[in-house]
């Protein structure tokens, strides 16, 4: 098993930002990790494949999300959007794979 990091940055544009997930045939997405600048921000946000099909659905987190425990296959390109976003400041985004 290897895990492969993929780093990501986005800044909210009228309270709201989309960022494309990595996909590769022959990966699991196992931990997804986002972190606005300052640990006060709140948002919402999905995880959505092509089909518009919601695989995670977060309702007004505050600070810093992060789940290690996450199995998604990647063989589709995924889009995770943020809405109701509080402040317009740089998000840190990390996705890990295995492979």
């Amino acid at each position: 098993m290897l895990i492969a990091r993929r780093k990501a940055s986005a800044t909210p544009s009228a309270g709201t930002f989309t960022v494309v997930i990595p996909h590769s045939v022959d990966a699991i997405l196992r931990h997804v990790y986002i972190s606005p600048a300052t640990q006060s921000t709140t948002f919402d946000f999905t995880i959505a494949d092509p089909d518009g099909n919601v695989f995670i659905d977060i309702t007004e987190q505050k600070g810093r999300w992060s789940d290690t425990d996450i199995g998604l296959p990647t063989d589709a390109p995924m889009t995770l959007v943020a809405t109701s976003v509080s402040a317009n400041e740089v998000f840190t985004i990390i996705f890990a794979f295995e492979t």
